[in-house]
């Protein structure tokens, strides 16, 4: 369990770090923009910062909705492919 602890933080941070939150995802490098579209944080932190910040309702936010629930079962699916070996 410590290993896992150290590499979940280290994970974390970085998550954290790129999803938009900490640093805007303009200030990054192009490939780096692309590369953390896969990833679900940054879509997490837009609709979340679009509902607190304007009050932006479903019609405003939904693509980033639908962008976390395909991230959402693509992690789904690859853990359940993992779980049968």
């Amino acid at each position: 369990m410590p290993q896992f602890g150290l590499l979940a933080f280290i994970v974390y941070l970085v998550l954290n770090m790129l999803s938009g939150g900490v640093t805007q995802l303009d200030s990054m490098p192009g490939w780096l923009q692309t590369l953390m579209q896969f990833s679900p944080t940054p879509h997490f932190f837009n609709s979340a910062l679009a509902i607190l910040y304007r009050g932006a309702g479903l019609d405003s936010v939904w693509p980033e909705l639908v962008w976390l629930t395909l991230i959402g079962a693509l992690f789904f699916a690859t853990a359940l492919g993992d779980s049968g070996a």
